[in-house]
């Protein structure tokens, strides 16, 4: 499992001018559209899972306490406050956070308070939610229930607690 607090994350708000070298790669970059400079502004607090980056592994949960942005591959769970599958991103698994945006791939269960899909979303599996929005040319495929009550659809970002076991020394009775 793999766990980010909020004392770990760092600030990538981009500071470079608006015509500085930076700025020049994204727009030579055809893989970094628009609309994802536009979420690394908006959060100040990001997890980025790259799209050189392939995660699997069974029972693979990723929880984080802020957002997590996935654009390389993962099979497994993801949990986060804020989470989105970028164009390039593929997901199979169980995404939940209150905010879900998929401009990717995702084979699996979606429970979120707000789930979003673009024209390029390709989603496939059950979405449990309050509000869910779905571009014209995303693809879904699969089932959509809205919950009435947002305890059931928002996640749980800390890991349960394990199951604490006190044991007694043992008293060696004296004959």
């Amino acid at each position: 499992m793999f766990k980010r607090n909020r004392s770990e994350l760092v600030d990538i708000t981009p500071t470079a001018p608006a015509d500085s070298g930076e700025n020049l790669m994204i727009k030579n970059n055809p893989s970094i559209a628009p609309a994802d400079t536009l979420d690394l502004q908006a959060n100040q607090h990001v997890s980025i899972i790259s799209n050189d980056l392939t995660i699997l592994g069974s029972d693979l949960k990723i929880i984080s306490e802020g957002a997590i942005r996935v654009d390389g591959e993962i099979q497994g769970e993801i949990r986060g406050i804020d989470v989105t599958v970028g164009r390039h991103g593929k997901v199979v698994g169980t995404v939940s956070g209150q905010r879900v945006k998929i401009d990717g791939e995702v084979s699996g269960a979606i429970k979120a308070d707000q789930v979003m899909f673009s024209a390029n979303a390709r989603v496939d599996g059950e979405v449990q939610h309050q509000t869910l929005s779905i571009d014209q040319g995303a693809r879904f495929d699969g089932s959509s229930k809205r919950r009435e009550y947002v305890a059931l659809v928002k996640p749980e970002i800390e890991p349960p607690a394990p199951d604490i076991v006190h044991l007694q020394p043992s008293v060696l009775a004296e004959h």
